[in-house]
């Protein structure tokens, strides 16, 4: 898959994200809100840290690269890493009510800075283009756009 290809599929969640902006906010606050966000969030990064931990060799394969024996124990590290990020976004919205809409857009735009790195890895090659690879990035894009809708001012 090349370039135009993963251009086509950024322009399919660019679609998406645009229709589901434009609907009245507060339908979509009718089933969805920013702690739950916060919580998908959660699950989905510790979903990779539990990988990076504890399944390090395979993680690091499906990415295309070889799984030496230092990749694997920096992946262990890295998993933990996630994994304790996971904990914080699953406490956030406990510990910071009053400023969750703060919080969420700093999350936005995290997340968004982790998205733009994996555009630049697929552009370059050093991520191969696979579904094993894009669904997951579609995902984070999900998610990064619901950090963002849900954290504009109601």
């Amino acid at each position: 898959m090349g370039l135009k290809e993963l251009l086509s599929i950024i322009s399919v969640f660019r679609v998406i994200i645009f229709n589901y902006s434009n609907i009245e906010l507060s339908k979509r606050r009718k089933y969805m809100n920013l702690k739950l966000v916060f919580k998908i969030g959660a699950v989905w990064l510790g979903l990779f840290g539990a990988l990076m931990l504890f399944a390090g060799q395979m993680t690091i394969e499906s990415f295309g690269m070889e799984a030496t024996n230092d990749m694997v124990n920096l992946a262990r590290w890295m998993g933990l890493a996630m994994l304790t990020i996971a904990g914080i976004h699953w406490v956030i919205p406990m510990w910071v009510e009053d400023n969750l809409n703060n919080f969420g857009m700093f999350s936005a735009v995290a997340w968004t800075a982790f998205n733009l790195l994996n555009v630049y890895e697929f552009v370059v090659g050093i991520t191969p283009t696979d579904a094993a690879n894009l669904i997951p990035f579609g995902i984070q894009v999900i998610i990064t756009a619901l950090f963002y809708f849900y954290s504009q001012k109601s």
